[in-house]
């Protein structure tokens, strides 16, 4: 059985993770958090 807590550390390990992918693709995704367009 997983907790609250349990959950909300795996989706935070998951975000880092699809940051670390989408990041170096620039604008080819949407995702822009930490690469923002200039």
């Amino acid at each position: 059985m997983s907790t609250i807590q349990d959950l909300f550390q795996q989706a935070q390990l998951a975000e880092a993770a699809y940051a670390n992918i989408a990041v170096p693709l620039g604008p080819i995704t949407p995702y822009h958090r930490r690469d923002e367009p200039a």
